[in-house]
């Protein structure tokens, strides 16, 4: 009854709910989600179709999201289509953020307030795993445990394994985590912010701002992090990481220059540089070859899109009046 009276509402405050899109983003200025309407290269943000929307994560297939609504996280199943209602999910008491599979079917979402990853199929959980309390040294130089600050960098593409990173009291570690299994400790890191997983091959490459680096880390017993890129290729700093889907380019947003940098893994040869009109964030997918480079951090900011499935290129998708 609840998901019935909510769904209604959305309908009501959303006469513009069956406009044709390409995909849909989050505006978290105007606490929305709106339609990318057009062409690319012409493609700009239609009227919300959600309102009041304190946080969410669109599916990379632009159709499906999770949303927090009146302090209750939601699936909802197609953006698009506002006979399907939402459906609540209770199991989750907050959300810091999230990873999707490739398909849009499954997700592995972070609760800060418990520490707590949690694996969805659709608005079902799957299973739930409490991260540890971890071992530190107090004033007393005696050792003692505490709640460590987690932070959800990656998933692969089946969101079987996620990667994240615990920071406790300034030192932080790389932790590799399943639904099954308790997680792995990958070792110290220097402040990492964004992962990938390759697609063709075990390993993920982690983004470390705190250097700035990006090392690739393969999944082999005593297998140290190897260094890919530095500063010695450009990299001023680190925001977020994409792979190529065959696995042998490497994007890296650097956030202080407001540059995508792209990179050979084949030839270790710098590439294209692609300059941007706002600073980057996660690079985030947001459909086939597109991933969503910034957040809005002002009401006048447009979305930008990296389009790598052909010539790199990044999209501007203008917002206009927050709606």
């Amino acid at each position: 009854m609840i998901a019935a009276l909510f769904a209604a509402s959305l309908g009501a405050q959303s006469p513009s709910w069956n406009l044709p899109a390409s995909g849909y983003v989050y505006d978290s200025v105007a606490g929305t989600i709106r339609p990318v309407l057009g062409f690319p290269g012409s493609s700009y943000a239609g009227p919300a179709v959600l309102k009041g929307v304190a946080w969410a994560s669109v599916a990379p297939d632009g159709s499906a999201a999770l949303i927090v609504q009146q302090d209750r996280l939601w699936w909802t199943q197609d953006l698009s289509n506002a006979n399907i209602p939402p459906v609540g999910i209770d199991a989750i008491d907050s959300v810091a953020d999230c990873r999707w599979s490739a398909d849009a079917s499954a997700a592995a979402v972070l609760s800060s307030r418990t520490a707590t990853v949690t694996w969805l199929s659709g608005p079902r959980v799957t299973n739930s795993l409490r991260l540890p309390a971890l071992p530190v040294t107090n004033r007393r130089q005696l050792p003692a445990r505490e709640d460590a600050a987690w932070t959800l960098l990656a998933a692969d593409s089946h969101v079987d394994s996620v990667l994240l990173a615990s920071n406790a009291r300034g030192v932080w570690t790389l932790w590799l985590a399943s639904p099954n299994n308790p997680p792995v400790n990958l070792g110290p890191a220097q402040r990492p912010v964004a992962a990938v997983f390759a697609s063709r091959s075990p390993l993920v490459y982690v983004a470390e701002a705190g250097v700035p680096r990006v090392s690739r880390i393969r999944f082999q017993e005593g297998a140290p992090p190897e260094p890919v890129l530095g500063t010695d290729d450009g990299i001023q700093s680190l925001s977020g990481l994409a792979l190529s889907a065959d696995d042998q380019q490497l994007f890296a947003a650097d956030r202080w220059a407001r540059v995508v940098r792209v990179y050979d893994l084949v030839s270790r040869q710098a590439g294209t540089v692609l300059p941007l009109t706002e600073s980057p964030g996660a690079l985030l997918p947001s459909g086939s070859g597109r991933f969503l480079v910034n957040s809005r951090e002002r009401p006048d900011a447009p979305l930008l899109l990296l389009d790598i499935s052909g010539q790199p290129r990044v999209w501007f998708v203008p917002m206009g009046a927050s709606q």
